[in-house]
């Protein structure tokens, strides 16, 4: 599903569509959220295999799944549920077993939601539908958050977190 924003996507490719492709130069912006960044994309082998390293100012999950719902009472859907930060809403798995990539990704700010996130430096595997974040670092709610997330199983779901929180507001 395509979002319904515009989208812009430049980079200078080089290589082999049957080996390894060089991402030179990626600039890419959806809405608000832009990245930029260099990379490489292994297309022999039984997965395709992305690895890189990006920067963003700003990466706002809402430009990739629309803005977050609202009840009747004009209240936002979190809000109406308790205030949740994590939404109660299933993940979607299908996708984790397309590719494998080794990522870095430093986010001057990252918006999930209510959840926001400043000066976010992070490192993303995906292995065979695994996905661990680890390290995971960045500023939130006043504090610190350090810390790994883990999801995985397309057939058998799992997730986890190991999060420490400091000096949180």
């Amino acid at each position: 599903k395509m979002p319904k924003q515009p989208f812009r996507l430049a980079l200078t490719l080089k290589g082999d569509f049957k080996g390894t492709l060089a991402l030179d130069a990626v600039a890419a912006t959806l809405g608000q959220t832009s990245l930029t960044g260099n990379g490489h994309l292994r297309l022999a082998g039984e997965r395709p295999k992305l690895d890189g390293q990006f920067a963003s100012s700003l990466i706002d999950l809402a430009n990739f799944t629309g803005p977050e719902e609202t009840n009747t009472t004009g209240a936002s859907d979190g809000a109406g549920k308790g205030g949740r930060v994590i939404p109660d809403t299933p993940l979607e798995r299908s996708g984790l077993a397309a590719l494998d990539a080794d990522l870095g990704l430093k986010a001057a700010k990252f918006v999930a939601g209510k959840a926001v996130f400043e000066d976010l430096d992070i490192k993303i595997f995906l292995s065979n539908g695994f996905l661990t974040v680890r390290p995971l670092s960045g500023a939130f709610a006043g504090g610190r958050v350090e810390g790994e997330i883990t999801l995985g199983g397309v057939n058998a779901p799992t997730a986890g977190a190991i999060l420490n929180l400091r000096g949180l507001d």
